[in-house]
């Protein structure tokens, strides 16, 4: 899949990126003007074999299984939808696009791929001859109120080393689009918060190790994307063994 253009204010997506957090409790629907605007970012982000759509019956999709009684107050969703051969990391990759605009928005969401209702999504989505629902996301105001930054004690994320492999120290003396690249993906969303990734900063790039066709490949492919480009790097991704190599252009 092309890389495509990052939205026009790429600072507000990764400002976003460090607010995000995921949301189970929701205290308030999104607003008409909201709604609008993310009805237009699904058109904006149908790409690659990806397409999001908004659910009509959030209620009936998150109202089901352990998890879905966990989630609460839903009153909107969203289902990501890949086209026949369309491998799965694409919908991480483009659909983390649409969560971060839905942060930068001040609503919640939740990445979920399992606990909720599978037959209700499918309905809602509309799904076309080939397609297949992937995930869906609760879309929300947090009960709570609005997103906040969060430290590392109120996000655990795995340490640098056990990402890296490098020292802080050495983490420090990289280039600083590297380590904000790094930095970046480590603060986004994973299944049950594994954090599956290890990343090789090289040369001219970023390695990036990880089950290649994922969704939290696709995830943290685009937060590396992202820091890179508030950085002023652009690059490519190219597949490479265990993985997927970003390279400055």
């Amino acid at each position: 899949m092309e890389n495509f253009l990052l939205h026009q204010d790429k600072n507000r997506w990764y400002e976003a990126a460090y607010r995000r957090v995921s949301t189970r409790r929701y205290g308030g629907a999104p607003t008409g003007e909201q709604i609008n605007l993310l009805a237009a970012m699904t058109q904006t982000l149908a790409l690659g074999g990806v397409r999001i759509v908004l659910l009509p019956n959030a209620g009936k999709v998150f109202g089901h299984g352990l998890m879905g009684r966990r989630i609460t107050g839903v009153t909107h969703g969203a289902g990501f939808v890949l086209a026949k051969d369309t491998p799965d990391w694409c919908a991480g990759y483009v659909g983390e696009a649409f969560i971060l605009e839905c942060a930068a928005l001040d609503l919640g969401t939740c990445w979920m791929v399992a606990t909720f209702s599978h037959k209700a999504a499918r309905a809602g989505a509309g799904l076309r001859e080939g397609e297949r629902l992937l995930a869906v996301t609760p879309i929300g105001r947090p009960e709570v109120g609005t997103l906040e930054p969060l430290s590392d004690d109120d996000r655990p994320r795995k340490s640098i080393p056990k990402l890296t492999g490098l020292s802080d120290k050495d983490f420090e003396d990289l280039p600083e689009w590297q380590r904000e690249a790094v930095l970046c993906a480590r603060s986004g969303p994973s299944a049950m918060n594994h954090q599956p990734w290890v990343f090789t900063p090289e040369d001219n790039g970023l390695l990036l190790q990880s089950d290649p066709n994922s969704l939290d490949t696709g995830i943290a492919m685009f937060h590396v994307e992202l820091a890179a480009a508030v950085s002023e790097k652009y690059g490519r991704w190219s597949p490479a063994e265990n993985g997927w190599r970003f390279t400055i252009s």
